[in-house]
């Protein structure tokens, strides 16, 4: 028999919905990612590029092995050893924003030397992100987000190489410890739902 307090929840909860696919996740608690909701069939689906499609948002995977093998199936990816991922998307509307962004590792503090960069603001953030730009006021804008730079932090802690030209994202990776397939591809999707939602008119 059913708890008062599950039948209370289960009468009055307030059913929520997917940020990414929009569909109702109903009592269970989705995944939390940088303030993006996301329901379970999406967090665990091999095929969430095709739940983004109803939104006009499309997402493609590629994942190619040291070797120049092509893997298609999430479970191999997660199984490779060497291996350099990436995803192309593309919101439907335009975010005017042109934009690289990358670990900032040795080799970036030095080219720092001879260009000039963009900062946000949050130390922790400027401090981990080399954002190279020509579009100063719109990804300055984009950038300064919360929710934003969560997700950008967390790929940056991947290794991934991000690039927003207008309404495509371009995300790649080469494989290392801190890079896991599926959260790549789930945070890619995050990135790309935030940057749909900045280019909405």
């Amino acid at each position: 028999m059913k708890s008062f307090l599950i039948l209370f929840i289960e009468r009055y909860h307030e059913p929520m919905n997917c940020e990414l696919c929009l569909q109702e996740t109903g009592s269970t608690a989705p995944r939390n990612i940088a303030g993006v909701k996301v329901c379970r069939a999406c967090s665990t689906s091999d095929f969430l590029p095709t739940r983004l499609t109803g939104r006009g948002m499309h997402m493609g995977i590629w994942c190619r092995t040291a070797d120049g093998t092509v893997i298609a199936d999430l479970l191999e990816m997660e199984l490779a050893k060497d291996y350099t991922i990436s995803s192309l998307g593309e919101s439907p509307h335009p975010s005017g924003i042109h934009a690289r962004l990358q670990f900032e590792g040795f080799g970036a503090k030095m080219a720092k030397i001879f260009e000039h960069e963009i900062q946000i603001g949050d130390k922790a953030f400027d401090a981990m992100t080399w954002i190279r730009t020509n579009t100063k006021d719109e990804t300055r804008a984009f950038l300064s987000m919360s929710k934003v730079q969560a997700v950008i932090a967390e790929l940056i802690a991947m290794k991934c190489e991000i690039d927003i030209d207008n309404a495509k994202l371009y995300v790649k990776a080469e494989s290392n410890k801190a890079l896991a397939p599926r959260e790549f591809i789930l945070h890619v999707a995050v990135l790309l739902h935030l940057l749909t939602e900045f280019s909405t008119p």
